[in-house]
């Protein structure tokens, strides 16, 4: 994630769901060969990003038991790759030291609803903006918390901020608290 991090490629978000076809659909659909980064009119959602990052460090090398995944429960495969990947263990996320998700950790925030990876970086002292966020560290693929409101088609890019600014921004907006797990997931799994 650090590499798309520092890469920082604006892209669009959408949210993800059933029936997408985005350009992560059709990487893993077979439809394109590479992804494409550089490409203005290109659609992908935060748990596409963590595995297209994956993917680019190399511990994913290609897209068939992706496709596989798909392809067998496609109206499932978010649940269904979450379950793969994290073995069912997934701890709750407290906001204390202990119990703070680590570098290569993956953070979800009410299940799928947001995704992201944990850096293993924890600061501390009082949350000044959501430009200078303190808390636990995670590199996200989301409008927030950056941009208040936020629609389908949202440009963004990959970033750093942490689980703090993200639950903050969902207080701003008056918004649920989500529930916040995190687990260490077995990307060979998809290899």
């Amino acid at each position: 994630m650090r590499k798309l991090a520092e890469r920082a490629p604006l892209l669009s978000w959408v949210p993800s769901g059933p029936g997408g076809n985005n350009a992560f659909v059709r990487l893993i659909d077979g439809d394109s060969d590479t992804f494409p980064f550089d490409d203005p009119s290109t659609t992908v959602n935060c748990w596409e990003v963590i595995l297209l990052a994956v993917m680019l460090d190399g511990q994913i090398t290609g897209t068939h038991n992706l496709r596989v995944a798909y392809g067998e429960r496609p109206r499932n495969f978010e649940a269904e790759l979450t379950t793969r990947l994290m073995g069912g263990v997934l701890l709750p996320y407290t906001g204390r030291t202990v119990g703070t998700p680590i570098a290569g950790d993956i953070v979800l925030f009410d299940g799928l609803g947001h995704v992201v990876m944990a850096t293993g970086v924890h600061t501390e002292g009082p949350m000044i903006s959501p430009q200078h966020p303190t808390g636990a560290q995670v590199i996200s693929f989301w409008p927030a918390p950056l941009q208040k409101s936020f629609g389908p088609g949202a440009r963004t890019t990959v970033g750093y901020t942490t689980i703090e600014a993200l639950l903050a921004w969902y207080d701003d907006n008056n918004s649920p608290r989500p529930s916040v797990t995190f687990g260490s997931p077995d990307w060979s799994i998809l290899n």
